[in-house]
């Protein structure tokens, strides 16, 4: 099993990525089982819109928290497990990247870098330009441990 733990700003292009570079993640080939995209932007779908709520945020990442553990832990079908958050805090990565370990060696973290102006405009969440910049800002001067397996890539 491989994970992958995205990393990046709303509009970066982290989902984009993740289609083009891993197309298997949004087959669902077994009816009814789910893929191995966890997203805490899952929850906040209603009837295929979605419909963001402040006060939900919490239990957003819970319910992508626990779709993670179910995919590693009791589908192991699952070839790819990608999680598709902003993460932009070593903390925020640290659960998924520590129960991830546990199970297998191939984890990676993929932080995609974007000009905050560009990704702004095109984030499909309608989050503030204000709110994009303090994000990226706080990106910027995160490091994440030296031993986490990590790749950068140049957003589009």
């Amino acid at each position: 099993m491989k994970i992958l733990i995205m990393r990046g700003i709303p509009g970066s292009g982290k989902t984009t990525w993740l289609r083009n570079n891993h197309p298997d993640l949004f087959d669902v080939p077994w009816g009814n089982v789910d893929n191995g995209w966890c997203s805490a932007d899952h929850y906040h779908l209603k009837d295929g819109i979605y419909q963001f709520d402040p006060a939900n945020i919490q239990n957003a990442h819970a319910c992508c928290l626990r779709k993670f553990m179910l995919r590693v832990v009791e589908q192991p079908y699952v070839k790819t497990v990608a999680v598709d958050n902003t993460n932009l805090t070593a903390w925020e990565c640290a659960a998924y990247y520590y129960i991830g370990e546990l199970y297998t060696t191939d984890i990676k973290i993929v932080t995609i870098w974007t000009d905050f102006l560009v990704a702004a405009k095109r984030n499909t969440h309608g989050v503030p330009i204000e709110r994009v910049a303090q994000m990226h800002l706080t990106m910027l001067s995160e490091r994440l441990p030296p031993q986490w397996k990590h790749e950068m890539v140049l957003g589009e």
